[in-house]
């Protein structure tokens, strides 16, 4: 009897140990099965991020090309007005204009005659003679 007594313990031990390691297997399966559902919660996050990141992206972009359109108008319009500007007539040519026209004006310059011209010259010359 004393074998079965030994036979009975080993089957025991045997099945203790069986036991132990089933519960050690079902704590790591559920350890595995909780990193896998926050593995999954995690690639989720980072999808959604991912998908915000690229939204705001292609809206800065977006602002970008019409900050690039905005200022390309910008610089051509002042192109324009630079051009424009050179053309235009400065102070001092309109200043030298009418001083022309003052000079040209009959109402205001005093023109002499052919005949007080020929009596200023035949005064000089007898003056001088």
């Amino acid at each position: 009897m004393p074998e079965r007594k030994t036979v009975g313990a080993v089957l025991n031990k045997l099945i203790e140990r069986v036991n132990s390691d089933i519960r050690r297997l079902r704590v790591l399966e559920q350890e595995s099965s909780l990193l896998k559902t926050r593995l999954a919660a995690a690639e989720d996050e980072i999808l959604t991020h991912r998908r915000q990141l690229e939204s705001a992206l292609g809206e800065a972009n977006a602002r970008q090309a019409k900050a690039e359109e905005r200022v390309a108008a910008v610089e051509s319009t002042t192109k324009e007005i630079i051009a424009q500007l050179k053309k235009v007539t400065t102070t001092t040519k309109i200043k030298e204009l009418e001083q022309l026209i003052d000079i040209y004006n009959p109402i205001k310059s005093q023109f002499a005659t052919r005949e007080e011209v020929r009596e200023m010259i035949n005064e000089r010359l007898r003056t001088r003679g």
